[in-house]
């Protein structure tokens, strides 16, 4: 409910997974679509803390992900401030 007040008109007011309603409407194919459609290079951030070696962490990237399409970047909205209650 915080961030629903913070940011009421962005996606970062909503909750991640959606209220009971959507929830309950919700379609394995649906998810699965938006899977294949999102969850591309394009969008995707691969991060490694620690003593890591950099050329393994971007071998192993590749062997997971190199043979994917790029995919499409969504359009970004702007937060902007926080909306003070």
């Amino acid at each position: 409910m915080l961030y629903e007040a913070l940011f009421p008109e962005h996606a970062l007011g909503r909750e991640v997974l959606g209220d009971p309603e959507s929830i309950r409407m919700m379609r394995s194919g649906e998810i699965a679509e938006f899977h294949a459609q999102w969850y591309r290079p394009a969008t995707l951030v691969i991060a490694a803390a620690g003593d890591v070696d950099h050329d393994a962490i971007v071998a192993m990237a590749d062997a997971h992900f190199g043979d994917l399409e790029i995919g499409e970047q969504p359009k970004r909205l702007h937060v902007g401030a926080p909306t003070p209650t």
